[in-house]
């Protein structure tokens, strides 16, 4: 599992993409002090929790020294793209994607101009079938009826993604091994979909994969409720609550 995952982080640097290695470093980040924060009580918990911080930053200054190792173009346009004086021409020829996307979904603005349609703005000489952001997406190929549906998707997705994972703090649920995969889970099903913010997948390559996770997240959240309930006394009916409580008056 190890050899794997350091396998995929040195794919991941030099694949040199932006989004990718800014979501996985937040994710991972998220996932020790979730993790942490969740699994431990009391005075433990606030030192493994700073352990997690500690921890956090040396393998950013690690991943810093990494990047400029085996990727400096990456790290240059990382930091480009922080620099509020600086502008990245990837993000120039998005916001003219959008704006396309979004003079078509004013112009169709009830169901769109339909599926598989190519956007007006050529990038690099190339005609363009996506815009690059899930929810103009919709709007411009499906119009409201399409956006509305994708919002009560992805709102439905993220709240219960959320408050499963909150609902871990102070409670002892299910076994660790199974905790650490509902998190991994609801971090990595929050991750496609905020990746989508400015990308073109969610289509037929890439969509399996989100959907798999979210099964794998309904099916861990299921069993660690299930755990639970069982864990727990049988409801009793009210008779025998107050003949319990006489009895011990």
């Amino acid at each position: 599992g190890f050899a794997c995952m350091l396998a995929l982080l040195t794919g991941l640097l030099f694949s040199g993409s932006k989004a990718n290695l800014l979501l996985t470093g937040s994710s991972l980040a998220l996932f020790a002090l979730v993790m942490s924060a969740t699994s431990f009580r009391g005075v433990e918990r606030t030192l493994v929790v700073f352990l997690s911080i500690v921890g956090i930053a040396v393998a950013l200054v690690l991943g810093v020294i990494l990047l400029q190792i085996m990727n400096p173009r990456a790290l240059m346009l990382i930091t480009v793209f922080f620099d509020p004086n600086q502008s990245l021409p990837t993000l120039d020829s998005r916001r003219e994607l959008w704006d396309d996307s979004i003079a078509i979904f004013l112009a169709h603005p009830w169901l769109g101009e339909g599926a598989g349609q190519y956007l007006r703005v050529a990038i690099d000489g190339e005609v363009i079938s996506h815009s690059h952001n899930l929810f103009i997406e919709y709007a411009r190929t499906l119009g409201a009826a399409g956006l509305v549906g994708i919002t009560v998707l992805v709102l439905t997705v993220i709240i219960m993604l959320t408050t499963t994972v909150l609902g871990l703090f102070g409670r002892d649920f299910g076994q660790p091994q199974t905790r650490a995969l509902l998190v991994g889970s609801a971090i990595s099903a929050a991750n496609y979909v905020f990746a989508n913010f400015s990308s073109e997948s969610f289509g037929p390559s890439t969509s399996p994969f989100f959907w798999l996770v979210l099964f794998l997240f309904f099916i861990l959240r299921g069993e660690i409720l299930r755990n639970t309930a069982l864990q727990m006394p049988p409801p009793q009916p009210l008779i025998l609550l107050f003949s319990e409580k006489k009895n011990s008056a």
